[in-house]
């Protein structure tokens, strides 16, 4: 069993979860799990206990055994103005070569001392691969953890790859859609496509060392992808990468990983005239560059590729299909007719861009160009939030009104609504505390009113059976659109007067929560009606006219 923890020390109650089998593991966790394994394991440049004997030592390498001792318990609490924010995971003996095996299908991991290698063995070293160091960095920016504390991989060039995120649903499914395939498969090919020689020079590298140790920065556990975007550019240095080597730059390469940059694009054959590729090449780049977690997922992706005629094989001569030396069939990237995008076309909505994944990821990358990418984040985890709580309230009222609820039933819904809690102090100090690493450019007024609503939170419910903590739960109650509106008087359900229902630690303790969710949920409400107002009249319009859009409306239109 797998086994993760998260709490705010700032109250009494932890978020729980026990994670099966490590094939129902969400993406998100696996990232979440690998990160705070490379945490554990404090991985330096130079050696410290390894044995190497003649062999020259690798930087930032592990065994097989370090890398399960890890994995038994793993502790991480940064922590900023007296709050302190705690993760812990725990593996069990049974999960932890899946969960290594998963490390390396999701291209994290590779041995530099036998590149072809897809599994954890026993007897050689492994390495993060620059995918993994990505999602490593982005795991310390999101939990807020102090630069200094950083691991030491990422202030080097091995922080080299700027990772391509991939929204997925509920059930980790990728979340696809038309833009968000012309998106990536404009990164595949690059601008202009490149091809393979083996002479070529290494790809040239940025990576982002930070240079002030005490800064933080983060998101207290909010989405993957928004942390990909907050790199620090203005320290960019330029180096040749450490693991570069010539012979697995070839496409044909059995290599584990052989990208360790996404800005050039995959390396292609020239084949009469025309830039061609294997499904291999394709899925390779995939699979080193975005968030895929198997490659399954990327030859899934390389299928829409084709059926959406972006793709076509490639005939040497007709009738003939052109193959690579290992044998299979090479493609090469339609080509379509230039012509002017519709009107129509350019008056797409605010709304549109962000849920459709393609626009949004090249909104996203908009934004953080003009320094101000945690707004459309904190729009969109406010947004999921103050849905999440409509649609719980709208539950809780009718099963709390049941004088025989169950203790199954009541650990559950104690179990979702803080749930609920957790992200609402996850938003509140990424983006509304005074000392906020990407604090939103809102009202004085309204800021203060959500660090008034977060402070009552924290002292008014210490007596669960309160008054008060009854009447809040009530009016929030009456309707989940009540959260929306001040008025508190109509109460629909009083679960003072029911001596029953109100029997319970476990119905004590959701009063409280419900409480502590409405005044907060509340005035969250008033904040997404505000960011999405400065979006709208600001951020969206200069977006529509920006050359990024332009250009990528033209590549849409013509694949249409």
């Amino acid at each position: 069993m797998i086994t993760k923890t998260t709490m705010f020390k700032l109250d009494p109650f932890a978020e729980t979860e026990h994670l099966v089998q490590y094939e129902s593991v969400p993406y998100k966790e696996i990232c979440s799990l690998f990160s705070m394994m490379i945490l554990q394991l404090n991985l330096t440049k130079l050696p410290r206990t390894q044995k190497v004997g003649f062999r020259k030592h690798l930087p930032f390498t592990f065994a097989v055994e370090e890398a399960q001792d890890a994995l038994s318990s793993m502790t991480l609490a940064p922590s900023r103005n007296n709050v302190l924010f705690e993760i812990h995971y725990a593996v069990d003996q049974t999960q932890k070569s899946p969960i290594l095996q998963a490390f390396f299908d999701c291209h994290f991991l590779h041995c530099p001392r036998a590149r072809t290698v897809s599994s954890p063995r026993s007897g050689e070293f492994m390495q993060p691969t620059a995918k993994g160091v990505a999602v490593v960095y982005s795991f310390c920016m999101r939990v807020g953890l102090p630069t200094g504390l950083m691991p030491q991989i990422v202030n080097t060039p091995f922080n080299s790859m700027r990772l391509l995120p991939l929204e997925r649903d509920k059930n980790n499914r990728i979340i696809c859609s038309q833009a968000l395939l012309v998106h990536v498969l404009c990164k595949l090919v690059g601008d202009p496509p490149r091809t393979w020689r083996p002479d070529a020079e290494p790809d040239p590298i940025s990576f982002h060392p930070e240079e002030h140790a005490d800064e933080i920065g983060g998101s207290y556990g909010l989405d993957e992808a928004s942390a990909c975007f907050r790199m620090k550019v203005e320290t960019c240095k330029s180096e040749t990468s450490p693991y570069h080597h010539a012979y697995f730059t070839n496409p044909e390469s059995d290599a584990q990983f052989q990208y360790y940059t996404s800005a050039l694009g995959a390396r292609f054959h020239y084949n009469n005239g025309k830039y061609v590729a294997s499904a291999k090449t394709l899925v390779q780049w995939i699979c080193d560059c975005t968030a895929v977690a198997t490659k399954g997922e990327a030859y899934r992706i390389v299928d829409m590729f084709i059926r959406a005629n972006y793709l076509q094989v490639f005939e040497s001569q007709p009738g003939t299909v052109a193959k690579s030396v290992g044998g299979d069939p090479l493609f090469l990237v339609t080509e379509f007719h230039s012509a002017e995008p519709s009107m129509a076309e350019s008056r797409i909505g605010l709304h549109h861009v962000i849920s459709d994944p393609g626009y949004k990821l090249l909104f996203k990358d908009f934004l953080s160009s003009t320094f101000c990418g945690e707004n459309l984040e904190a729009y969109v985890n406010i947004s999921k939030l103050t849905k999440g709580v409509n649609s719980v309230m709208a539950n809780v009222a009718p099963l709390l009104s049941q004088t025989n609820l169950n203790m199954a039933t009541q650990t559950k819904l104690v179990s979702v609504l803080k749930s609920l809690m957790f992200k609402a102090y996850s938003i509140y100090y990424s983006h509304f505390d005074t000392d906020s690493p990407s604090q939103l450019n809102i009202p004085y007024e309204m800021r203060m009113r959500i660090c008034r609503a977060v402070s009552v939170a924290r002292c008014v419910f210490e007596d669960s059976y309160s008054e008060q903590a009854s009447g809040i739960v009530n009016s929030v109650m009456s309707s989940p659109e009540s959260i929306r509106s001040s008025n508190t008087d109509n109460l629909s359900v009083d679960l003072a007067e029911d001596p029953k229902t109100q029997n319970t630690p476990l119905i004590a303790e959701l009063i409280a929560l419900i409480g502590k969710l409405g005044r907060i949920s509340k005035e969250f409400v008033e904040a997404e009606e505000a960011i999405l107002k400065l979006l709208e009249t600001d951020s969206f319009p200069n977006f529509i006219h920006s050359t990024l859009y332009q250009k990528f409306l033209h590549q849409i239109h013509t694949r249409c």
